[in-house]
């Protein structure tokens, strides 16, 4: 036991300290990991779910000057609108990516046959930077459009991220935040906006292209918890051999250091 008197030194003790805070460190990451995968599985679900359910006329759904949180239970529900396309109320949603290409996504207002409208993601324009109108070969088509596509809850900022100006009138927006596009626009609009599939008439251009579904599938996060999980037994299981070997380089030191008796 006298061989492991150098763990008692302090910059050993100091050692152990920091290596029992990383195991705890990495195993909470990797259980942080498997709740994210849990929350990953139960969204799929739920999108699942929703997706399966029958079309439905969005105003059937949702209500103008609803809550917001209406949004959220009846995201991906597959809808119908028919109205026509307010262009003049036309805004863009900046720094947007679709399969590595740069862009933006074009969010217009849909007027609907009761006065209110519902604003249609029609999908992603390639741009290097942030333009400052939709061009003319991505216009929408005119006169009464009946729209199929997937309920989308509105956006909102997190903890970080771009802000967009509380008052004025937004042509580029940080986020598709409803809330934001209804304080600019004089009449009611849906709580949730339709990220467009098909249309009838189709667009009269091939821009913007429309939004693929989304992927559903469980991420990295089952591999990532694996990963911390083995750094963390390859540090309970490593620390204690690199404590052995330096007591057995001082064990062995200490024999060589013992007098040779003469006979």
């Amino acid at each position: 036991m006298s061989s492991y008197r150098f763990a008692l030194r302090p910059r050993w003790v100091l050692s152990h300290l920091l290596i029992a805070l990383l195991v705890v460190v990495m195993v909470s990451l990797g259980f942080w990991q498997l709740r994210r995968l849990h929350e990953k599985q139960a969204a799929n679900r739920a999108v699942k779910a929703n997706t399966a359910l029958a079309e439905t006329p969005v105003d059937s759904l949702l209500s103008p000057g609803g809550d917001y949180a209406a949004g959220n239970a009846a995201a991906f529900r597959r809808v119908t609108a028919t109205g026509t396309y307010d262009v003049a109320n036309e805004v863009i949603v900046r720094a947007r990516t679709l399969n590595g290409q740069p862009g933006v996504w074009v969010l217009t207002p849909l007027r609907l046959a009761g006065g209110s409208a519902v604003v249609v993601n029609r999908g992603f324009l390639p741009a290097a930077g942030t333009p400052d109108s939709v061009p003319a070969d991505a216009a929408p088509p005119g006169g009464t459009v009946s729209v199929h596509g997937l309920v989308q809850a509105t956006q909102t900022r997190g903890a970080i991220g771009a802000t967009d100006p509380a008052d004025g009138h937004l042509f580029d927006m940080a986020r598709a935040d409803i809330a934001r596009l209804a304080q600019q626009i004089g009449y009611p609009m849906l709580p949730a906006y339709v990220q467009l599939k098909t249309s009838d008439p189709a667009s009269p251009g091939s821009l913007p292209t429309p939004l693929p579904d989304p992927v559903l599938d469980d991420g990295p996060h089952l591999s990532y918890a694996i990963q911390w999980f083995l750094f963390s037994t390859i540090a309970v299981i490593g620390y204690p051999l690199i404590l052995r070997r330096r007591a057995r380089q001082g064990d062995e030191k200490a024999a060589l250091d013992e007098p040779v008796l003469a006979a």
